[in-house]
């Protein structure tokens, strides 16, 4: 989805269902957007329930974390989200590239795992320079020339799942991070093989590694 929507997003800030390296994670909720928006950001997010995630910035030594200004974290949400957009094209590009094959060669004798990373998009609070507590609607901004809003903070939004987490393949190592007959490794096997297959398709170019999610999702992209 590339639409820009409007829309009214509850974040449970004060609390985190989790903190990565370099991100927060929040439970959030989609209230009302304009128009048909809601329908159209609940069909991409799998419904109203979603993770809002904001980088952070933590000192060695620190035991605190503060975040970064507005517009340096708005550019490290934005490249998070290009992330999850190339990868996404690359896992789409070995499916094709698996397809291909078959159609010619006949079907693999072993089931192939159907897997995608979660759904994502970026989203940021405006605010006014008279109104610094509300957030401008769409069609002023793109019919105010001189106006110039501020953007009070920003959010990479993916869509809530279940399951067990699972790291299966490292970005250090290009290897299954479980042993054979484990749970999962039939499925880091293939993401391995996904990685050979990404290096011949884009000429040495591009892999996706650190593999992590659930059996069906994936998320936190590394290339």
């Amino acid at each position: 989805m590339s639409t820009a929507v409007q829309c009214t997003l509850s974040v449970v800030a004060h609390e985190t269902l989790g903190t990565g390296g370099f991100k927060t994670a929040h439970a959030a909720t989609l209230l009302q957007a304009s128009s048909d928006g809601l329908a159209t950001l609940t069909r991409h997010f799998s419904g109203s329930s979603v993770v809002a995630k904001r980088p952070f910035l933590k000192p060695a030594g620190s035991r605190t974390i503060s975040r970064y200004p507005a517009i340096d974290e708005v550019q490290h949400l934005i490249n998070e989200c290009n992330l999850t957009y190339w990868a996404t094209a690359l896992l789409q590009m070995t499916y094709r590239f698996i397809d291909a094959v078959q159609s010619s060669a006949g079907n693999a004798p072993f089931p192939i795992p159907k897997i995608r990373f979660v759904r994502a998009g970026f989203a940021y609070a405006l605010a006014g320079p008279k109104d610094p507590g509300r957030a401008i609607p769409l069609t002023r901004l793109k019919k105010a020339d001189s106006l110039s809003p501020s953007v009070l903070r920003g959010y990479m939004l993916e869509e809530r799942i279940e399951g067990e987490f699972t790291k299966f393949v490292h970005n250090a190592n290009p290897f299954p991070c479980m042993k054979e007959g484990e749970w999962g490794y039939a499925t880091a096997q293939f993401l391995c093989f996904t990685q050979h297959a990404q290096y011949q398709l884009t000429q040495g170019n591009a892999i996706i590694s650190d593999y992590q999610g659930t059996q069906k999702h994936f998320f936190e992209v590394l290339y």
